[in-house]
């Protein structure tokens, strides 16, 4: 992140004010019952070679609703080879793993990869692009919650990106990060919009704000301006909407042809 502009600042203003609790507290809440068979399954042979993490390690986080702050670095060892098993899984047999668990397992690696710098990249963007895609594809309010996870990791990413760790031999790693938040957040705009859309046609929205134009000094109508005005700064043929695509998806795709 360009630490001269200060929107990154604007973005995120203090590392701190995501609160772990809720999420955890809301995904304990969706994730299977028997996930703690699955993930000791899934995080076979490494988690049962290790010697100082087992499946209750693993699965603490659900009930204490905390992250874990000891032993991130072979727990992120332990994931990493389950999150590659995960995307290999998407490829071949896409509703095998439950989408929950999957979150779940995701986000406890990237904050222990995160947090714990290391100690080793290489399941780092996969766990992004599973992640981005994957909530996509869920309710509003997952998705909503994935994203304050996400948001609470980059001012982290950002930090430990410029120190001696596994960050340094990951590729963009707080941009990597910043694309999935992006994905997902572009991802509920898209649905609210079409059921906007949708809402307005089934509430003859059209008429109704007609009709109120032969009042343009009630606050009704002023309202309507000022959404129509927004409306057209977001999504206009030079809104902000399109202006961003234009340079977001060439940006990717640009990276792609570099081999990022």
């Amino acid at each position: 992140m360009n630490t001269t502009n200060n929107l990154g600042d604007t973005l995120f203003p203090a590392a701190g004010s995501f609160v772990e609790a809720d999420y955890l507290a809301f995904l304990a809440q969706r994730v299977p019952k028997d996930i703690g068979t699955q993930l000791n399954g899934d995080g076979q042979p490494d988690l049962g070679w290790s010697k100082s993490i087992g499946i209750d390690d693993l699965m603490r986080p659900l009930s204490s609703h905390s992250f874990p702050s000891r032993e991130l670095r072979e727990m992120a060892c332990i994931l990493s080879y389950t999150i590659h098993c995960y995307m290999h899984a998407l490829k071949e047999q896409p509703a095998r793993d439950d989408p929950y668990k999957l979150i779940y397992a995701i986000s406890l690696y990237l904050h222990c990869f995160v947090r714990g710098q290391g100690p080793e990249a290489g399941a780092y963007m996969t766990a992004l692009g599973i992640l981005a895609d994957v909530s996509a594809r869920l309710d509003l309010e997952t998705r909503l919650q994935v994203c304050r996870f996400l948001g609470s990791l980059v001012p982290t990413i950002c930090a430990e990106a410029t120190t001696v760790s596994a960050l340094l031999n990951e590729p963009a790693p707080a941009s990597s990060a910043l694309v999935a938040l992006s994905l997902i957040v572009s991802s509920i705009v898209s649905d609210l919009s079409v059921m906007a859309e949708n809402t307005m046609e089934g509430e003859s929205v059209s008429s109704t704000w007609a009709a109120e134009a032969a009042y343009p000094t009630t606050s009704s109508y002023q309202g309507i301006c000022l959404l129509r005005r927004c409306g057209s700064e977001m999504y206009g043929s030079s809104g902000k909407m399109r202006q961003v695509a234009d340079r977001f998806l060439p940006a990717i795709e640009d990276g792609k042809k570099d081999g990022g």
